[in-house]
């Protein structure tokens, strides 16, 4: 077999197995769709924001002891094993929701369950893509991340009209065995290339740009492997480590709670799933955006147009919230989910730059799981703040000095 043919058919392979990434990452996304179940679940069981708002908190959580958990499952078998366990979590987790009777079933059930499904699948799949496209790491992680934040848009819309149709239940179990099998069936086709395929696929490109056939710039490995002890030693992580978990926070505090904050201006469940979807879309345009813009423009600038955004979108959902202005939610939430979206194209970048290939899915891993810090941080406070002052207004404020802080922080992260 000659080796043009060999190319084409690891082209194949690769293409195979980014649309399959996209397809897994689609349905994983269901974690992000929680605040759509909020109202249904309270008015089943008389729970109030403080308690509901956990169960997202723990769902992340967990979400980051899959993505740890799921770094060493991809060295000691494979991605395809991770991500089809993470399917199996999700499915059952989501089953199980349908049957609580209790807050604390509903924390295990969809918090544990759910979460460290999504973990699984989320590491694995990314981790694993990358390594097929050298040519073009920002722009394919920013359209896989797209998918994963739009699969809470898909959820949402299929959720909210499920819930009127069958009632929660069963929405909890309808989507739990189609995702699930989803999300399994698609695993299959997610693998590591080999180093000869790895290989092949640089040379390919590299060729490509050499005819003019395609403008390809091939990345170059990183010039340091550091592994996870090697990578708590330097001050550039702890410095990004401490940023991540603050804009985290004030990301996931806008997603989680933005169903409930549109519901309390519009008094609509109609209008409070529109604005889901929004920063469902958001979310994931700003994925993939930022994915292609950071192959172009300087790391620095990027995480302080970001800053800027997280500082923007609280002050301008305050102003809703003392106005009741629809228009002006409509604009904040969404911004608050774009910006979310460059922060989770940041991280998967930072990471590969910063420390290297070789260790890049545990490291990526244990940065994920400033997910868990900032789930604490922010939708457990938020929920809190909420029920102690009675307005979203002051969960604002409390949102835009973490902001501030974060942006001064992120002066200070340089690659050493």
């Amino acid at each position: 077999m000659g080796k043009t043919l060999d190319v084409t058919k690891y082209r194949s392979i690769r293409n195979r197995a980014f649309v399959s990434g996209i397809i897994v990452y689609i349905c994983a996304g269901l974690i992000f769709a929680w605040s759509i179940f909020v109202t249904p679940l309270e008015e089943a069981f008389g729970w109030d924001r403080s308690q509901t708002s956990n169960v997202f908190t723990i769902s992340i959580i967990t979400m980051s002891t899959g993505c740890m958990l799921g770094s060493k499952i991809i060295k000691k078998f494979s991605s395809k094993v991770a991500i089809s366990l993470g399917a199996l979590s999700m499915c059952l987790g989501l089953i199980l929701s349908s049957n609580i009777s209790s807050i604390w079933g509903l924390y295990i059930c969809y918090g544990v369950f759910c979460g460290l499904g999504a973990g699984l699948a989320y590491n694995a799949t990314i981790s694993t893509i990358q390594r097929w496209f050298p040519d073009k790491v920002g722009l394919v992680s920013g359209a896989l991340l797209m998918c994963y934040s739009m699969g809470s848009m898909i959820l949402s819309t299929v959720s909210s009209w499920l819930i009127v149709t069958v009632g929660w239940r069963w929405t909890f179990r309808l989507i739990g065995i189609v995702f699930g099998c989803i999300i399994a069936l698609f695993a299959q086709f997610i693998f590591m290339p080999s180093q000869e395929q790895y290989d092949y696929i640089v040379e390919d490109t590299a060729g490509q740009a050499e005819s003019g056939r395609k403008k390809v710039v091939v990345q170059e490995e990183p010039g340091i492997e550091v592994d996870m002890k090697g990578m708590f030693k330097r001050k550039s992580w702890w410095l990004y480590f401490t940023w991540c978990v603050l804009v985290t926070a004030v990301g996931l505090g806008g997603i989680g709670h933005a169903a409930t904050i549109s519901y309390e201006i519009s008094d609509s469940l109609v209008m409070a799933t529109f604005v889901t979807s929004m920063v469902s879309i958001c979310n994931g345009v700003g994925r993939l955006i930022f994915g292609a813009v950071y192959d172009r423009v300087a790391r620095r600038k990027v995480m302080r147009f970001i800053n800027c955004i997280y500082i923007a979108a609280p002050l301008i959902i305050c102003a809703a919230m003392l106005t009741h202005s629809v228009p002006l939610v409509i604009l904040g939430c969404p911004l608050i989910g774009f910006a979310y979206g460059g922060t989770a194209i940041t991280n998967s970048l930072i990471i590969r730059k910063f420390y290297g290939n070789k260790y890049y899915a545990e490291n990526f891993g244990v940065l994920n799981f400033s997910g868990a810090l900032s789930a604490f941080i922010g939708p457990s406070v938020v929920g809190l703040i909420q029920v102690s002052t009675g307005t979203y207004a002051t969960v604002m404020m409390y949102f835009v000095a973490l902001a501030v802080v974060s942006f001064v922080i992120q002066h200070f992260i340089k690659r050493a």
